[in-house]
């Protein structure tokens, strides 16, 4: 569900930047309609918004500031790092969406160009890269064995979506409450991700 009661709540409590994620998820919600992008992703959408907004109202910053000092981006780098937020694809649709709805609230004259530009170039979060070692199939039975054993099927149904199927954090974003279904043992995949759907008992 894009807009829950915690949703509103959270958004109850902004001050000059209530207009603008109101606006932001009425624009999700057109572009859900339009089938421009799923439920789940516009969830996803949702969340790194909030939180970005929540961020900034606190501080007394006006996403507009934000937007007029573009292609600056020097606090919006400070929000990822002191938030330790990952600079991903999603994180970038997200904030590239919600600028070009504050500039057309305001009637803003800031090129589209700019906003893509500029978000384009934050800078990502960087990790250690570490050489993967792939698991046994000695270690892939023990790991699945001792999960069905110990009853722990949630987390064997993870084994499964990471190691068999290839999922990756920033696929598991993209999922929703709307992903499944308690009644019908069954987890579908977002329309974005290769696959389709498959079931399990949770």
């Amino acid at each position: 569900m894009l807009i829950t009661s915690d949703t509103v709540k959270r958004i109850d409590k902004l001050g000059p930047n209530k207009s603008y994620i109101s606006a932001y998820l009425e624009s999700l919600k057109e572009e859900i309609r339009n089938k421009e992008i799923g439920e789940s992703t516009a969830v996803a959408y949702r969340s790194k918004i909030i939180r970005f907004i929540e961020y900034f109202d606190q501080n007394g910053t006006g996403i507009e500031e934000l937007l007029e000092k573009l292609p600056n981006t020097n606090e919006i780098e400070g929000y990822t790092k002191t938030k330790g937020v990952d600079v991903d694809s999603v994180f970038r649709s997200a904030l590239k969406g919600l600028f070009k709805v504050v500039n057309n609230t305001r009637k803003g004259n800031i090129d589209n160009n700019i906003i893509d530009e500029a978000i384009n170039k934050l800078p990502g979060k960087k990790e250690p890269k570490r050489k993967a070692r792939p698991l046994t199939i000695k270690e892939i039975i023990e790991i699945r064995n001792n999960l069905i054993r110990d009853k722990k099927y949630q987390l064997l149904f993870t084994f499964e979506m990471f190691y068999t199927y290839g999922i990756t954090l920033d696929d598991i974003e993209l999922f929703g409450n709307d992903n499944y279904s308690l009644q019908k043992n069954e987890f579908t995949i977002p329309d974005s991700l290769p696959l389709t759907c498959w079931g399990v008992a949770l």
